[in-house]
């Protein structure tokens, strides 16, 4: 008698998307996933660190007037305290006397949406450390990223030279022999 067959269950292949943006944008969409994958692991305070480092500007020096000095010194007083509120509140979410501690990536505790922030942060940030010349030296960017997350490790690659984003599409350059600027969709 011949046994029955099994069906093997069929294991869906994910959807993959493709983004194309300029240096600026991947560094933007970077700095996003560190902070979303770091206030997501419990370190909140450096969601005030990051906030701080972006709406501070630059010290107007000791020639500046009065009013710019002033300024600049209640925007230190705000994000001082906006920073000290986070360590606070970070203590509170995260279970840790210490408002600097948080989980660390590769902990259970860690949501499995913060560890796919920060894998993709990190692909996107070797394929910067990559393209720019790969700084002499040790660099936590040069290091190939390990995955910590359950989804595939992103692929971050450079466009190949004279792709251009126009109007929100992608177009690649244009083929020999072909008229207009480039063509769009798969090819």
């Amino acid at each position: 008698m011949e046994e029955p067959k099994v069906e093997e269950p069929k294991v869906e292949e994910p959807k993959l998307y493709s983004l194309t943006v300029t240096e600026r944008q991947a560094r933007t969409l970077s700095r996003a996933l560190n902070v979303w994958g770091r206030a997501l692991g419990g370190q909140l305070h450096q969601v005030g660190h990051e906030l701080h480092q972006w709406a501070m500007p630059p010290h107007p020096g000791v020639d500046a007037s009065p009013e710019e000095r002033t300024r600049y010194g209640l925007k230190w007083e705000r994000m001082h305290l906006l920073s000290t509120l986070l360590l606070g509140l970070n203590t509170l979410v995260s279970g840790y006397d210490n408002g600097h501690a948080g989980h660390g990536i590769y902990s259970e505790a860690m949501p499995e949406e913060g560890k796919v922030a920060y894998d993709l942060d990190k692909a996107i940030r070797h394929c910067l450390w990559e393209a720019n010349g790969r700084e002499p030296g040790y660099s936590v960017d040069g290091d190939p990223p390990l995955l910590a997350g359950s989804e595939p490790l992103a692929r971050v690659e450079t466009a190949p030279p004279g792709t251009v984003l126009v109007g929100g599409k992608h177009l690649r350059p244009a083929r020999s022999g072909n008229s207009g600027e480039g063509s769009g969709g798969e090819g």
